[in-house]
């Protein structure tokens, strides 16, 4: 459920397509907009770095879920400011939408789900879950640009989607998602296997 939920928040989608929700849906010939854009797309790439490094430091002192529970919010902002900016042609709150995204992924989804289902997983159920994410992101990738053609939905109509998905996600990961920090795997294996914890 953990990768649904990273593909349906539009993961995938906002990084691939970010150039056109920064131009607004159009594609622009103006030196200085193409300018603005390859400077708000470099940082959307220090923005996942940054958030991908935060991540990484606080994945072993907050914990997985509290970590993912962060990172589900975050992009219920982030999208809430993108449907904002796509549907009132406001460039601020598209950028802002973008870059938080971009943050919020690699501080949560990015970072925490390698770990976790190399944590909770068999080998070949790691193996599966990495055909499914490149298959999924094909699919997505090609699927989205067809949706958002549609005038009854439109970019406004995705990103209503992408943030019931991202709100949904919140009390998901919180009431759903095990905590696995600083467990051993034998741990991991009796809580996920057995249903309790070795801890007494």
């Amino acid at each position: 459920m953990l990768n649904v939920f990273f593909f349906m928040f539009g993961t995938d989608v906002i990084n691939a397509y970010s150039t056109i929700l920064l131009e607004g849906g159009e594609s622009s010939t103006d030196p200085v907009k193409i300018n603005e854009i390859r400077v708000s797309n470099t940082l959307i790439g220090f923005c996942r770095m940054a958030g991908a490094l935060a991540g990484g430091a606080l994945l072993d002192k907050l914990g997985r879920r509290k970590l993912y529970v962060y990172g589900s919010a975050l992009l219920t902002f982030a999208i809430t400011s993108l449907y904002i900016g796509v549907t009132q042609n406001m460039i601020l709150f598209t950028e802002i939408g973008v870059w938080s995204f971009s943050f919020s992924i690699g501080l949560s989804y990015g970072v925490i789900n390698p770990v976790y289902l190399a944590e909770i997983l068999p080998p070949i159920g790691v193996s599966l879950m990495l055909f499914i994410n490149q298959m999924g992101t094909v699919i997505i990738l090609f699927v989205f640009p067809l949706v958002i053609n549609i005038p009854s939905i439109g970019m406004g109509g995705a990103m209503i989607c992408f943030f019931v998905f991202a709100a949904t996600s919140i009390p998901y990961v919180y009431y759903r998602v095990k905590e696995t920090k600083a467990l051993t795997m034998d741990e991991i294996y009796n809580l996920f296997v057995l249903g309790r914890s070795l801890k007494v």
